[in-house]
């Protein structure tokens, strides 16, 4: 079975990316964006883009429904697999408060202090560490991700995947976006300005240009 957490986390940070495709809402749409992640405005909630991101990335419901336009924090926590804090990497959940949670958000970088992806107000999903959202309990789980569907990825714009040593016209409109020298040629000087980027957004820091580095390039 082929394992999609990867792609899990590249649809989080695509939602980052493209927060302003979204509009936060808890009525009757909160689940539309789930099996409709083509329409826009992309209508949810908290639960609803957790559970719409392991959809568009071809695993099983996290809520064990079957994709059927339901589920909320209270059937994650009762279908998902309790892990510590420690253990949780990206592709994991968040559950943050008493019962059946107060909010929910997706792990896109695990350690001390775990990466998120939240989707929790009007001008999410955003970026954020677990201690800046702060509320207690919080609870870690984990899901099913191997392959349920047909997986799909993020489109980043038809560019190209480039690092430190290409030298083409992508390289020319990364060094226009970081404000850098135009020549085409993705030496040391642009490398670091990537790595700051990327460190600055939240984003693995490894100088790549990537999905979701060109997404929140925009």
């Amino acid at each position: 079975m082929t394992d999609v957490r990867s792609n899990i986390v590249a649809w989080a940070k695509w939602g980052a990316a493209n927060h302003n495709l979204f509009v936060y809402t808890e009525d009757s749409k909160r689940m539309n964006c789930v099996k409709n992640g083509g329409d826009r405005p992309i209508y949810g909630d908290c639960s609803a883009f957790v559970t719409a991101c392991y959809a568009w990335a071809g695993a099983p419901d996290p809520n064990g429904l079957g994709y059927n336009g339901t589920g909320y924090t209270g059937t994650l926590l009762s279908h998902g697999v309790a892990i510590s804090r420690e253990q949780a990497t990206g592709g994991d959940v968040i559950v943050y408060g008493s019962g059946t949670g107060d909010h929910t958000a997706l792990i896109i970088e695990g350690g001390n202090d775990p990466l998120t992806v939240s989707h929790g107000q009007q001008g999410d999903p955003s970026i954020m560490r677990v201690s800046q959202d702060g509320r207690q309990p919080q609870r870690f789980l984990r899901f099913d991700t191997t392959k349920g569907s047909h997986p799909r990825q993020p489109q980043a714009k038809h560019r190209t995947t480039i690092q430190q040593g290409a030298h083409n016209a992508d390289v020319v409109y990364l060094q226009k976006r970081l404000g850098l020298s135009a020549d085409g040629l993705f030496g040391p000087q642009t490398s670091n300005a990537v790595r700051a980027f990327q460190a600055s957004h939240g984003l693995t820091v490894d100088g790549v240009v990537g999905v979701a580095t060109w997404y929140a390039l925009g």
